[in-house]
């Protein structure tokens, strides 16, 4: 059985934020900060509910 992998991605947000808007894509951002696809999918799906609950 495999350890699972928690990042406290909260951290991570201003970075990844700017990453976006720089034009790199969840791929790219997946490569250069090692985590899997899934967990930035997961977080990018978070963070675009909250922003919605906002407005």
């Amino acid at each position: 059985m495999q350890k699972r992998k928690y990042t406290h991605m909260k951290h991570l947000d201003d970075l990844i934020k700017s990453m976006r808007q720089s034009g790199m894509t969840l791929w790219e951002i997946t490569d250069e900060l090692g985590f899997s696809y899934k967990q930035l999918r997961d977080w990018s799906y978070r963070h675009n509910r909250e922003k919605r609950t906002i407005l």
